[in-house]
């Protein structure tokens, strides 16, 4: 009778947590076999806590389920390759040009048809201290190209992140007129500066261009990819070709997963959240 009752116990509190751990997984899974999944995440110095930070991080890709993660400040080859060697369904590449040994990356479903990605605009370390990360993926025949950013920061950086999005913009009109373009990242400024705006160019060419997370922008600081401001920073900009695709643009509040929610998630890994993106899989 003991035993009986003990086993129902156990029962009851497995039962429990199932239906606790149900819920927050839903919360924060992104992808679906029904698009395409695109995810800009800044890690803040990779690993922030050594195989602790590594070990959440594998758990999180797997829950959130993007095709393509775009990372931001991968600071120890080592622990990135221990992230891949984890992930039985994704590769990876780790860029290693930055000044700073905070360099860009992307992991991504390993059945996707990508080429290997390389670097762009790589002249001035004083523009882009990190050089964009360019990567193109042949999505059921189509070309879509996707270039990672990670510009410099804080209130010293303005006219090196204009200068940035001046060189971007002019870098897509000549080389990728017409085409499916996602330039994301961790772009460091506001879209809604009323003066000195980085964006303008992209902004005033709306035929052309689109910031797909314009309305989380201008909506509830809550939602916003940089809590710890607050502000909304880190950004997925579009060209004309992907207008009509977009399903689902998104933060993914990755807090929840964790007891003390905000304070634990940024603890262990990052003072981002990141922002994802699902286009129709045509």
């Amino acid at each position: 009778m003991v035993k009986s009752k003990i086993l129902l116990i156990v029962i009851f509190l497995i039962g429990c947590a199932n239906e606790l751990e149900y819920p927050v997984k839903e919360k924060i899974q992104f992808g679906s076999r029904e698009s395409l999944d695109i995810v800009t995440w800044n890690l803040e110095n990779f690993p922030k806590n050594a195989l602790q930070t590594v070990n959440e991080v594998i758990e999180l890709i797997t829950i959130i389920d993007a095709d393509i993660i775009a990372l931001q400040e991968i600071k120890n080859i080592s622990f990135f390759n221990e992230v891949l060697n984890n992930l039985d369904d994704y590769s990876g590449y780790l860029a290693s040009s930055s000044q700073s040994s905070l360099n860009l990356a992307y992991i991504y479903k390993s059945d996707l048809n990508t080429d290997t990605p390389f670097e762009i605009l790589n002249f001035n370390k004083e523009i882009f201290p990190r050089s964009p990360l360019v990567m193109s993926l042949q999505e059921n025949g189509n070309l879509i190209t996707i270039i990672n950013n990670h510009l410099k920061c804080c209130s010293d950086g303005i006219e090196r992140r204009k200068r940035a999005m001046d060189l971007l913009y002019m870098h897509v009109i000549e080389n990728y007129k017409n085409q499916k373009i996602i330039i994301l990242g961790d772009l460091n400024d506001a879209l809604t500066d009323t003066t000195n705006n980085i964006f303008i160019q992209f902004l005033n060419d709306s035929t052309n261009f689109q910031f797909s997370d314009y309305e989380i922008a201008l909506g509830s600081q809550s939602y916003w990819s940089y809590p710890s401001w607050p502000s909304h920073i880190d950004h997925i900009l579009i060209s004309n070709p992907l207008f009509l695709d977009v399903i689902e643009t998104k933060t993914i509040k990755l807090e929840d997963k964790y007891n003390n929610g905000w304070i634990e998630y940024e603890k262990l890994i990052s003072d981002h959240r990141p922002l994802g993106i699902r286009l129709v899989y045509k």
